[in-house]
């Protein structure tokens, strides 16, 4: 269901030029991290948005707004199409201990575009969800699944690492980013 609800809507996004990436567990089971994705994640870029919005309000239905906690996020939304739930994140942000972690969208952030079916989906970075999976709490499962797919894989993008190294983070959190980096290339 999920496959066929991405279907639906990449060529639409890819019509109104929106930009966009696929993430979170999608993005995991597409490394075939986990074998059922929880919920899809797209992120956009801010300037789309709005034309995102209007071509999911065609097919889906908003659900109501929840506590952000620690996302300090300018748009959260959720949306569902049949049973398939959707969160739509804009210009995401994560505060934690030593400051805000701001997540830049730009033509670097997707990896790939895979083709599935004769349709082209934009995948994000391993890389950035692990920074993220750090920061959000309960996520520590997560995290262990990546640095373990790193022990027998390369990283893909090691620059999204240092990038990531370049913001404020937590003394704890950014050990563990250089821990990996070194020891996953």
């Amino acid at each position: 269901m999920i496959e066929s609800v991405i279907s639906l809507l990449s060529p639409l996004f890819a019509s109104a030029h929106v930009r966009w990436g696929i993430g979170g567990s999608v993005l995991l089971a597409h490394h075939g991290l986990v074998e059922h994705p929880n919920d899809v994640d797209l992120l956009f870029h801010p300037d789309d948005f709005a034309v995102a919005e209007r071509i999911l309000k065609q097919f889906g239905k908003q659900q109501p707004s929840q506590d952000k906690g620690v996302f300090l996020t300018r748009r959260f939304e959720e949306y569902t199409i049949g049973s398939v739930e959707l969160d739509l994140i804009v210009d995401f942000k994560i505060q934690h201990k030593a400051g805000v972690f701001s997540f830049i969208f730009d033509e670097t952030a997707m990896t790939e575009q895979v083709s599935f079916g004769g349709q082209r989906y934009p995948f994000m970075h391993l890389e950035d969800w692990y920074v993220f999976y750090l920061l959000m709490p309960g996520r520590e499962s997560k995290v262990r699944l990546l640095e373990d797919y790193w022990q027998s894989h390369p990283l893909d993008a090691p620059e999204r690492l240092q990038t990531a190294l370049a913001a404020s983070l937590p003394d704890s959190i950014r050990q563990r980013i250089e821990h990996t980096y070194r020891y996953a290339q």
